[in-house]
């Protein structure tokens, strides 16, 4: 009896390599576009389309790149379309930022929403959820996303700053003075100076800081005599308490 010759799956082989080629390309895509080479990425996101239309990552992803260029209506069109082929939690976070930045914070608000149910410890939902919060006067909520984020990312001095600024704003100074504390002990470990933290407070803390913010400039300026936003500030700290 004769036997039959194992054929070569041809179309799987076939299949494999071209899928290899499309993850390759949209790895160079996105590579580009985290180094802000935005017009070479571009034409690497939509060729990806052109193969294949309904393709989620390079959709939203050339609609954030639309967004961090401006065309915020061609951004909407290719992030919501995203949106439908997938729920990710990153594609509903970068795209409430961009209604956020059309002012829309009550859908931005449901989009980060969405965004940390999905996923409870993305730190920079919680953030942009803090923003909006902020943007809308609700400061309790800002504050209560600001420790969510803080909590996940102990180290994340933006949502440390803005809840620095909305607890001395609503009158809660123990707590500023742990944040504080905690960003000065940050800056001792990383051996950053303190510039940062010192304008942070000149700038939210008013004169219960006056001292401290004094302190942490000239320690600024003896590790970093060149920065000069902190010499500016320094010299009208002085010139008010001469």
């Amino acid at each position: 009896m004769s036997r039959r010759k194992q054929k070569a799956p041809v179309k799987s082989a076939s299949a494999a390599a071209s899928s290899s080629a499309v993850v390759l390309r949209f790895s160079q895509a996105q590579q580009l576009h985290q180094q802000g080479k935005l017009s070479e990425a571009e034409p690497l996101y939509r060729e990806l389309l052109e193969s294949n239309p309904t393709a989620a990552g390079p959709m939203h992803f050339l609609g954030l790149l639309c967004m961090q260029r401006g065309d915020l209506e061609q951004a909407e069109a290719l992030m919501d379309g995203a949106l439908q082929q997938i729920r990710d939690p990153l594609f509903l976070s970068n795209y409430g930022m961009l209604h956020a930045r059309a002012g829309r914070h009550a859908k931005a608000i449901e989009l980060y929403t969405e965004a940390v149910d999905r996923q409870p410890a993305f730190a920079e939902a919680w953030f942009n959820l803090g923003v909006s919060r902020t943007e809308q006067g609700d400061h309790t909520q800002a504050i209560a996303a600001y420790r969510k984020a803080i909590a996940i990312r102990p180290d994340y001095s933006k949502a440390l700053f803005n809840l620095l600024a909305l607890l001395y704003a609503n009158d809660s100074d123990a707590e500023a003075e742990g944040i504080v504390r905690h960003l000065e002990r940050m800056g001792a470990t990383t051996g950053q100076p303190g510039a940062d933290l010192a304008l942070a407070l000149q700038r939210v803390g008013g004169a219960r800081n006056l001292r401290r913010t004094q302190e942490l400039l000239t320690q600024s300026l003896r590790r970093n005599p060149g920065d000069l936003d902190a010499g500016l500030a320094l010299a009208r700290i002085l010139d008010e308490t001469a």
